[in-house]
């Protein structure tokens, strides 16, 4: 019933998004991508950038291994700056295989296999490491204007909600 209800859902939603008229017209402008800057490949198998626009960084999630799904505490947080210069390769570590990142009210979430990792922008140190029951391996995170996260698990086909301290599941 779960995946009617998605399917009719999205299908609802893909046509409302389909209301353009067809144009027969195509540009033919040129766009070239220019250089502005590179880093040094310092970066251990980086996953996910997120822009933090107060204190004007990129913050890195590093897997640093051959296995993305290993629980091996090789993984990290790293700071790169707006120029490219690497500020820390492994400003947050310890951490097994981080990927998605999400920012709210001074704290940077990070999606590190079954745990969502809450650290302190401002020290850069682990605040909050929350085991999301039935998770398998997270993914990607969002957080909405309330401060309520969202996480997905690519290979557990479900979403997590993460409110207040405590997780439940939000799509199964």
């Amino acid at each position: 019933m779960k995946t009617l209800l998605l399917l009719t859902t999205l299908a609802i939603f893909i046509s409302a998004c389909n209301t353009s008229p067809k144009s027969e017209e195509t540009s033919s402008e040129k766009h070239e991508l220019v250089l502005k800057w590179e880093t040094d490949s310092l970066l251990k198998v980086p996953e996910s950038v997120l822009f933090d626009k107060d204190n004007k960084v990129l913050y890195v999630s590093n897997i640093d291994g051959a296995d993305p799904w290993a629980a091996d505490g090789k993984g990290s947080i790293g700071k790169v700056g707006l120029d490219g210069k690497i500020i820390a390769t492994d400003w947050v570590p310890g951490l097994n295989a981080p990927k998605g990142l999400g920012m709210y009210n001074g704290k940077l979430y990070a999606a590190d296999l079954t745990n969502l990792v809450i650290i302190d922008i401002a020290s850069g140190k682990i605040d909050t490491t929350a085991l999301i029951a039935g998770a398998v391996g997270l993914n990607d995170i969002t957080i909405d204007s309330k401060g309520i996260v969202y996480i997905s698990d690519s290979p557990g086909k479900k979403v997590f909600r993460f409110e207040n301290g405590k997780a439940e599941l939000l799509l199964d």
